[in-house]
């Protein structure tokens, strides 16, 4: 089972790439690092501008996209970790700033009593 989570921001491209590096450095064995890329149980790819393309689609749900990076699934046996990972990135880049899709579908925003696993 692939989970490719298609994530674009308003935000500006450095400071959503100084957000990732965070959270990856944060999250050691949850997200992909150069020092524990073993554990990884998802890899999150180098934020870039947003395309022409990219950024029609964020439109459609109104957001005007920068950039956009991907989130992979690397470790299937962490598939019940996609929620949290949606949490995460919603957290760092704030809601308002970030849409994030799979399978063409907008990821719904979780309720805000839905409680983070201990990452």
């Amino acid at each position: 089972m692939a989970v490719d989570l298609f994530c674009y921001s308003s935000l500006p491209l450095e400071h959503v790439t100084k957000v990732l590096d965070s959270l990856i450095a944060q999250h050691p064995g949850l997200f992909y690092s150069k020092t524990s890329a073993y554990q990884s149980r998802f890899i999150i790819y180098e934020a870039t501008e947003a395309t022409d393309i990219q950024k029609e689609i964020a439109l459609e749900y109104g957001l005007v996209a920068t950039c956009e990076f991907i989130i992979s699934l690397n470790d299937k046996s962490a598939s019940d970790l996609v929620r949290t990972v949606l949490a995460l990135v919603r957290a760092a880049l704030g809601v308002e700033n970030v849409i994030i899709m799979s399978d063409g579908v907008l990821r719904p925003v979780p309720d805000s009593g839905e409680q983070l696993k201990n990452w």
